[in-house]
């Protein structure tokens, strides 16, 4: 790659955003049905004595105010039951949280995210199993290798994004034309971040790529 598109590739991150999606037998709902989302943002640790189990760890440095946004032990759970009737839960797992369960299994996964759910709605007893569980590893893919994209410390704004962006092949001594597109979400310059940016990316190079066919 030529030094300046490789320069814009090491400005971005690709940061960890998995889901845990959980589903319970009708009689077993123990959340609001109402509510659509609803949060957690405390750190938890293994119960002494029992490492299957989870509690509060309410001495925690993170427990400090100044530091809850920071420490992103957090889970943002969507609640399917005043969308659509499916008594399921969705957990999104990011930051600090989202790292830890790199090192777990998928019934881990699922007991710690349990546990908070218990901690919420149940004085930190046990939530009834789920009849289903589905555990996202966008890390663990070997073409995404991550979930979405951040500009990293240094980030130059439309400097970088339009080099991120820029096609390359002539410039670069690749044919007469340019000859490699870029997309994704990463080069999206209203909705980084986000699916309908990588939708929109890619709709933007189709376009590119016609009108070179076409010149």
């Amino acid at each position: 790659l030529p030094a300046w598109k490789a320069a814009a590739f090491k400005a971005v991150g690709n940061g960890l955003f998995n889901k845990v999606a959980l589903r319970w037998a009708a009689a077993d709902v123990f959340w609001p049905s109402e509510a659509h989302v609803f949060g957690f943002n405390l750190p938890m640790v293994r119960a002494p004595g029992n490492p299957q189990k989870w509690r509060v760890e309410e001495r925690s440095e993170d427990l400090q105010a100044d530091r809850l946004q920071r420490s992103r032990h957090n889970l943002w759970i969507i609640n399917y039951l005043p969308v659509d009737g499916q008594t399921m839960l969705v957990a999104l797992t990011t930051g600090t949280l989202a790292r830890q369960m790199q090192a777990m299994d998928d019934d881990e996964v699922v007991q710690r995210v349990l546990a908070a759910l218990g901690a919420m709605f149940k004085h930190e007893q046990q939530v009834p199993p789920p009849a289903e569980a589905l555990v996202s590893r966008w890390d663990r893919d070997e073409f995404a290798r991550g979930s979405y994209s951040f500009a990293k410390k240094g980030w130059r704004g439309a400097v970088d994004l339009d080099a991120l962006i820029a096609p390359i092949g002539k410039e670069a001594g690749i044919g007469a034309h340019d000859s490699v597109f870029f997309a994704g979400e990463a080069t999206s310059e209203d909705r980084p971040g986000y699916m309908d940016g990588a939708i929109t990316s890619g709709q933007r190079e189709a376009r590119r790529i016609l009108h070179a066919v076409n010149a």
